[in-house]
């Protein structure tokens, strides 16, 4: 029981406050054993009583004596009694005063087994306790918010693997099973299709490792000075070949002299890249892409503008979700080989990196716009 801290608190606290009270008592007493009070002093004031009295000497000095006495007992036995009250009123103050000061260690104590039965939901009171106490509940919920944060991460990693995984190993394991039972031959064709299911696993798994890392804040970041003209260029040239074969007009604009940033390249590259992609399998043929780029009001904006199919307004909130689909009758092997994961890999790269990243559309069939803005 001694253990706790209040208990040590309100102990020395008592302690403290006893020693004080009794400090006076001792000394008195010391003196008064001493015999410092001096009888000559009450001869010369009661003198005249005494006169008056016609009593002998030896009567006045035995009313002296008593008189001394007296006062040797009774004023210590008034101190006592008055030391002993301060002294409870001192314990129970102390027992106040310590309850008071170790409450938030108290919370403390409850929060961490709260975390240790896996109750991420505990939050504690950072604004009582002192500074130091305010100091260490404030990282103790700060901490808490980074664990159900990381656990919803985790959980929805695993539903979205469980569910966007499904369907293609559905497809593996029945055509695997009829190459088996003879329903369909064993030619290069039917190979090749199984070859291609491989790849969409393959390329899913990577996308969302990559994806749960982003939202964990555990994807590593090679910052370098970034030439935005040139990357924007760089993309535009390696997608151009893709364009050209859905007959689709791609081309960069630099708006005015474009900064320097300090930025992991091949990151901002890969989001940018995701977003030209995205446009490009939504654009039909003789539609036009046009990235754009230029400095507006501190920051650097990145455009990517389609003539293709347009975003209804409902469903704009969630175009940069993990899966998310327009259209839930798609399945996603029909999506260009699409994992589904690009615009949601791209919002986590841009805002590792202090930016923003916004979808915007006048609705469907009137294009739409992709705007990454980062800071400079």
């Amino acid at each position: 029981m001694f253990n706790r801290l209040w208990i040590r608190i309100a102990i020395t606290f008592a302690l403290v406050q006893i020693a004080f009270t009794i400090l006076p008592i001792g000394v008195f007493i010391g003196l008064n054993r001493l015999e410092i009070v001096d009888s000559s002093f009450f001869e010369e004031e009661f003198t005249e009583v005494f006169d008056q009295a016609n009593l002998t000497e030896e009567q006045e000095e035995i009313i002296i004596r008593a008189i001394i006495r007296e006062m040797r007992f009774n004023l210590p036995r008034e101190l006592l009694q008055i030391t002993f009250l301060s002294s409870v009123i001192g314990a129970i103050a102390g027992v106040m005063v310590s309850r008071r000061l170790t409450r938030p260690l108290r919370d403390l104590e409850l929060g961490a087994q709260s975390l240790n039965l896996r109750q991420l939901d505990v939050q504690i009171d950072d604004s009582k306790g002192g500074q130091e106490i305010e100091a260490v509940a404030k990282a103790f919920n700060n901490m808490t918010q980074r664990l159900r944060h990381s656990e919803a991460v985790r959980k929805n990693l695993l539903a979205d693997v469980a569910h966007e995984l499904r369907t293609p190993l559905t497809v593996v394991q029945g055509n695997l099973r009829a190459m088996l039972d003879g329903v369909y031959p064993t030619n290069e064709e039917e190979i090749a299709g199984l070859f291609d299911q491989t790849q969409h696993l393959t390329r899913l798994v990577e996308d969302l490792h990559e994806l749960a890392n982003a939202e964990a804040d555990q994807l590593s970041l090679d910052f370098e000075d970034v030439n935005i003209a040139e990357m924007v260029q760089a993309c535009a040239s390696a997608f151009r070949p893709m364009a050209e074969e859905k007959e689709i007009t791609l081309r960069p604009e630099l708006l005015g002299k474009l900064p320097t940033i300090s930025a992991d390249r091949t990151r901002i590259t890969q989001a940018l890249n995701n977003l030209i992609n995205n446009a490009i399998r939504h654009t039909p043929a003789n539609g036009t892409i046009t990235i754009q780029a230029e400095e507006q009001s501190g920051s650097l904006e990145i455009r990517v503008n389609d003539t293709g199919d347009g975003i209804a307004p409902d469903h704009l909130p969630h175009v940069f979700d993990r899966f998310y689909r327009a259209d839930p009758s798609r399945q996603r092997h029909e999506d260009d080989g699409g994992s589904g994961l690009g615009l949601a890999i791209a919002r986590a790269v841009i805002e590792t990196h202090n930016g923003t990243i916004t979808a915007e559309s006048d609705g469907l069939e009137k294009g739409s716009r992709f705007i990454i803005k980062l800071p400079v």
